[in-house]
């Protein structure tokens, strides 16, 4: 069964997040590569 939309959302945000915490103090454009490989994992079990 697919979570909701509202789920989803809720998801992702807890994914991202954390990431863009983390990475606002550390090298910025290895950190949006990561956050983009994590982001893109994640969206992958919910398809």
């Amino acid at each position: 069964m697919k979570p909701s939309l509202d789920n989803l959302i809720k998801n992702i945000c807890d994914v991202v997040d954390p990431w863009m915490s983390y990475y606002r103090h550390t090298d910025y454009a290895a950190g949006l590569e990561r956050i983009e490989q994590s982001f893109n994992e994640k969206i992958q079990k919910f398809i």
